[in-house]
């Protein structure tokens, strides 16, 4: 059964998977290592730091398999995100 809480989405509505860039908004880009729950996700920033985001302060702008994706296209997900 698909329960939309463990599939979050970006501010774009396109899925986050785990090991997708994303960029935080305010600033900051990174990479998705796991999904947090209640709709957050762990950022591991270009800097090295760590931080939990809200979803939908994040904008996937490449996948995990390495296609970058354009503004207002919407990607199904390629597997199950842990």
């Amino acid at each position: 059964r698909f329960l939309e809480s463990q599939h979050p989405r970006d501010s774009n509505g396109r899925f986050i998977e785990t090991f997708a860039e994303v960029n935080i908004w305010g600033g900051g880009h990174g990479v998705v290592q796991s999904m947090a729950g209640g709709g957050r996700v762990k950022v591991k920033r270009d800097d090295g730091t760590t931080v939990t985001v809200d979803s939908g302060n994040l904008t996937v702008v490449k996948t995990p398999e390495g296609e970058t994706v354009d503004v207002g296209t919407v990607l199904p997900p390629t597997g199950y995100v842990t």
